[in-house]
């Protein structure tokens, strides 16, 4: 009697066929991406990727759900970074600065990927609302982007209401609104960029965001 197979564990060959996914999705777009071509680039038998996935459609998942944890990651610096800049004066200063200083940088990152790496991350998610029963990882992508943005917006509605006590609670309905005007913002002018780079420069359409955006939390009524 043959011996039992050993439990499959997570490790690093699994993380090993997760990362060769995504460069061959990168490459290649998520549409042309099979678990022979995943094998060849992480020289590895075919064998060996259903041993760990039994479909390409677990691979993309995975690669799907990393870059998931690479935005929540994001997610906490801002937090930590964007609440370190109020400075309790009141003036929203430091927390507008340090909001553009974020979008900027996150902007900045989004433009240094490899350009195949950029459409296979909008790939994933298109891939995530056509196949049946992912839509939920394009949901929780977006709902930790909105996330990651709300640890902007908060500080810098908070420090426009000097009158409020500092653990007074903002309104939730204007705090949403903001985060995902925000993500919505970020996306599209990602995307714009990518299929016009020679179009109006981001950071000018950044500048004019932020004015539009600090106008409006600058005339929001004081408790």
């Amino acid at each position: 009697m043959a011996p039992p197979r050993p439990r499959r564990t997570p490790g690093a060959k699994r993380d090993e066929l997760i990362a060769a996914a995504a460069r061959v999705m990168s490459r290649e777009g998520v549409a042309a991406t099979t678990t022979r071509r995943i094998a060849e680039e992480a020289d590895v038998p075919l064998g060996t990727v259903h041993y760990w996935f039994a479909t390409k459609d677990e691979l993309v998942r995975e690669v799907a759900a990393a870059h998931l944890e690479q935005v929540r990651g994001a997610g906490r610096d801002v937090e930590v970074d964007v609440a370190a800049a109020v400075d309790g004066g009141g003036s929203g200063g430091p927390a507008a600065e340090e909001a553009l200083t974020r979008l900027r940088a996150a902007l900045a990152a989004e433009e240094s990927l490899d350009t195949g790496r950029r459409l296979s991350l909008y790939e994933l998610t298109t891939w995530s609302l056509r196949t049946e029963g992912q839509a939920g990882t394009a949901r929780e992508q977006y709902r930790a982007m909105r996330a990651a943005a709300r640890s902007l917006c908060e500080p810098w509605l908070r420090a426009h209401r000097p009158q409020a006590p500092g653990d007074a609670v903002l309104d939730e309905a204007q705090l949403d609104a903001l985060s995902a005007l925000v993500v919505a913002f970020f996306d599209g002018l990602a995307l714009s960029e990518l299929a016009d780079p020679d179009g109006t420069p981001s950071e000018t359409v950044l500048e004019l965001f932020s004015a539009m955006v600090g106008a409006w939390v600058a005339a929001l009524p004081q408790p």
